[in-house]
């Protein structure tokens, strides 16, 4: 790459119904947005744990 800036979207895809989410988090969620720097991590009891950044990070457990 030469001079500039590289843009990353963050997509967050469904397997198991085939489907990309990120719209359904904008859809339930008033800080997020699409592109939105998202990442998973696990909670000391083994849960997936949804992190997004927005001004601050917030957190969602998946279940």
């Amino acid at each position: 790459m030469g001079k500039g800036r590289a843009e990353t979207h963050y997509i967050l895809i469904d397997l198991l119904n085939k489907k990309e989410a990120n719209t359904m988090l904008a859809e339930c969620l008033t800080d997020y947005s699409l592109g939105t720097f998202i990442w998973l991590e696990k909670d000391s009891r083994g849960y997936a744990v949804l992190n997004y950044a927005t001004s601050s990070t917030k957190s969602i457990k998946l279940r």
